[in-house]
């Protein structure tokens, strides 16, 4: 997903691939996110209305209820993600497609720490 290429998706979504699909990553302590949460993680504006279109949730739902990896799953949302990456680009987007701006992790932590850690730390 670093590469951010929008072809591959919709070449896999194309071919009945199911894009909610949780990937263990190498970030975060290798948590598995979702494709959007890894946009969201790279910037990715582009992928965000595709990946939408494909049937995954701006809030990343799928990412709690799938089981999958369960021990190593965040309830990070994509959105909590961008901004503790600093994306404001990618905020504003996801927030146009309904992002949840009050949605917390599983520890209670919600996006306005995570965007001040950013700042701060």
């Amino acid at each position: 997903m670093s590469s951010g290429d929008l072809n591959t998706i919709q070449k896999i979504h194309d071919q009945g691939g199911d894009l909610k699909i949780l990937v263990k990553t190498a970030h975060q302590g290798n948590v598995t996110w979702c494709l959007l949460t890894l946009a969201a993680y790279d910037g990715h504006t582009h992928l965000i209305q595709p990946l939408l279109d494909a049937g995954l949730n701006v809030d990343g739902d799928h990412q709690k209820e799938s089981g999958f990896f369960e021990e190593f799953t965040t309830s990070w949302t994509p959105l909590m993600v961008a901004a503790r990456q600093g994306h404001v680009r990618m905020i504003e987007e996801l927030l146009s497609c309904g992002a949840n701006p009050l949605a917390k992790d599983q520890k209670g932590i919600g996006m306005t720490f995570s965007t001040k850690d950013k700042m701060t730390g």
